[in-house]
Formats: structure tokens, sequence, C-alpha cells
């Protein structure tokens, strides 16, 4: 399974920050390999079975992931959850206090490959990695700060 972690420190309240990553309509604005978001199951507050379409770009192949939130509270944190024929992706957000009013935000994203896409997960770890890297530095020169 190919997986990627950041950490970043923000003075923005846990709330917010679940919130802003459950709506997966602001991933363009911090994750570059996401291409188009849209969400499917109508208008109100994002929560629990939110559900959105993602296309994203790896390896220079456009791929669509449909994205629920699985879990959405301040205790537990976020999961966001996908599931198509090749992949299986699972992105976890926690934020816990940390002190004086700033807060940890860990962002973890899992990427396991199904059926013969398994054997490319060595390869999905670098892409992983890359994208990964790119997003976290964003988000801290960005909606961190």
């Amino acid at each position: 399974m190919a997986t990627f972690q950041f950490v970043a420190t923000t003075p923005k309240e846990p709330a917010d920050v679940l919130l802003f990553f459950a709506d997966m309509r602001n991933a363009p604005s911090w994750d570059l390999s996401v291409r188009e978001v849209e969400r499917l199951d109508g208008d109100g507050p994002v929560s629990v079975g939110s559900s959105f379409r993602v296309t994203v770009l790896v390896s220079k192949r456009a791929v669509t992931l449909t994205y629920r939130v699985i879990i959405l509270n301040a205790r537990d944190g976020l999961v966001l959850r996908a599931i198509n024929r090749l992949f299986i992706s699972e992105d976890t957000v926690t934020v816990r206090p940390q002190h004086e009013g700033q807060f940890e935000v860990t962002y973890r994203a899992r990427l396991r490959g199904r059926g013969v896409m398994r054997l490319a997960e060595p390869l999905l770890q670098g892409t992983l990695n890359e994208l990964g890297a790119r997003a976290g530095l964003k988000l801290c020169e960005g909606y961190f700060s």
C-alpha cells in the first residue's frame, strides 16, 4: 500500500480544518493532482455520507474516484474513502491541540492498487510521495498559515 503523511501546525479551529478537508471541492486549491471535483449528494453542509466525484492525474493518467465522507467528528477526525476498479484510496485527517491556540494537523493518504494494479504499488508510492509533498507545502504556505 502506498502511503504518504504530513504534519502541520495551524491556529485554525479543528472543526474548520476538518470541514475544509471534508469538502473536497477545496482540494484543487492545495492538491495539484486534482483536476475536477463534483459534489454528488446535493447542496447543504458536508457531513457523513457526503460524496464527491474527483478526477486526479496519476502518472500522467486521469483517474476518477468517488469519495465518500465516512467519519467526520472532532474526536475521530475525518476519513474519506474511494473505491474504483483500479484503486482504493483512504485519506484521514486528525487535529489535536498542541499549545497556546495552535493545533497539529496530521493528513495521511493511503492508496492501494486493486487486481493487477497491486503490482504497481511501488510506482504509486513514488507518485504519492511527490504529490503529497507538494500538497503539504501548498497547504503550509496558504491554508494553515
